[in-house]
């Protein structure tokens, strides 16, 4: 298509100017025109297509890139994942240091759920979910918060099939070597650092690891012990000893709770803050959260909800960005695809917060995008793969 005869803001899409504009470091890792485009190719299509397959996706692009083309630029084009968390990392720590308040670091881990067995590195594991074994991808995902947007750190697979091998590396190990990389990637000294992480990884394998400077906020299983008045008692034991009337009404964001504070003894984490919880004063339904700072029952309720955001993470690239959808065989292609679904997540995030007027939540987010592309090109005849080709044909001869 001859770039003449296309209005010139066809071949300046304001929204694409400031993404790349804003990951500068995205010109470093794909600097030539056929990396570029590949690039936008995929990222819209993990963004907006409808299915996460790469083949559903070259449809969607209009037939301009074949599938194959876009498998290469996963599994055979030099670029290196390595380079990308890199600058990655650099881009976000700048953001972090850019920004005042709490920074949270919150973990938990998730499955992919695949469909062939011919997948590099898929293994059978119980889904609580389905209540079955499935044939997944398991991993473990590092989220980092901020006032006004969420960044995804790291996904890391867990490999199970290594279990007894020296190599093998648990979830805690997992959980532990990215708050390390945190640490020194981004180097948050002079920020509020709070670690935030569900039953799983409330052991002491994780805990003691965490810097004394940095606070953390979790849920243990009810079998853990705290000591009272000399006496080692399960938490759900202490669920019993625990009068009505040592409640009180606390308030966390618009919901209302009745929150009983206590400092304890709790078997191999020393002294934490214990906060049992429940809905109403009379509820025989208790939850508890337990944390290193000693802060109101208000504050570790209220730093504990933050961790929510980590499920819409899971939910939003699961359903949206195709985190549970992509079929390639070969490991190298996913960990790329991985890295790219982080990557639009963070790009989604910093949209999402641009236009906070009119998109409160990542889908909001999306639909606006979809919307503005797709205006563009039914209001020129051309389909999102000519876009990618035009805008990356004017960028490029403009330099």
């Amino acid at each position: 298509m001859d770039l003449e005869v296309i209005p010139m803001h066809v071949t300046n899409v304001e929204v694409i100017d400031n993404i790349l504009k804003e990951f500068g470091f995205l010109s470093v890792l794909f600097g030539s025109k056929p990396k570029q485009e590949n690039f936008l190719a995929l990222f819209l299509g993990i963004t907006l297509c409808p299915s996460a397959t790469v083949s559903a996706i070259a449809e969607w692009l209009g037939g301009w890139k074949n599938q194959s083309s876009l498998n290469r630029f996963l599994t055979q084009t030099q670029w290196k994942v390595s380079l990308f968390y890199e600058k990655y990392f650099g881009w976000m720590k700048k953001k972090i240091h850019e920004t005042n308040g709490i920074v949270y670091f919150i973990l938990d881990d998730s499955k992919s759920t695949k469909t062939g067995d011919s997948i590099e590195k898929v293994v059978r594991d119980f889904d609580h979910n389905e209540n079955r074994q499935v044939l997944c991808h398991p991993f473990v995902v590092s989220l980092i918060k901020l006032s006004g947007f969420e960044l995804p750190f790291q996904l890391t697979l867990y490999d199970k099939t290594k279990k007894g091998q020296p190599n093998f590396k648990s979830k805690l190990d997992i959980a532990i070597k990215q708050f390390r990389d945190f640490l020194r990637q981004i180097k948050p000294d002079k920020k509020r650092v709070i670690v935030l992480f569900d039953a799983w990884y409330c052991a002491q394998k994780f805990i003691s690891t965490l810097p004394k400077w940095v606070g953390w906020v979790s849920r243990p299983k009810k079998n853990r012990l705290v000591k009272i008045d000399g006496f080692w008692y399960s938490l759900k034991e202490l669920q019993r000893r625990v009068k009505s009337w040592d409640y009180r009404r606390v308030k966390v964001g618009n919901s209302y709770f009745w929150a009983c504070y206590l400092r304890v003894e709790m078997k191999n984490l020393g002294m934490v803050t214990l906060v049992l919880a429940k809905p109403s004063k009379y509820s025989r339904s208790v939850e508890f959260f337990v944390s290193n700072m000693e802060v109101s029952a208000e504050e570790i309720l209220r730093h504990y909800a933050e961790r929510w955001d980590i499920e819409v993470f899971f939910r939003t690239a699961k359903q949206n960005l195709g985190l549970d959808g992509y079929q390639m065989r070969k490991y190298k292609g996913n960990r790329r695809y991985w890295a790219l679904v982080l990557l639009s997540y963070a790009i989604l995030s910093v949209l999402q917060c641009k236009w906070k007027k009119t998109c409160k939540t990542i889908g909001d987010t999306i639909a606006k995008l979809r919307m503005s592309l797709q205006k563009l090109t039914q209001n020129y005849g051309i389909s999102f793969g000519e876009l990618i080709e035009i805008y990356v044909a004017a960028k490029n001869a403009k330099l």
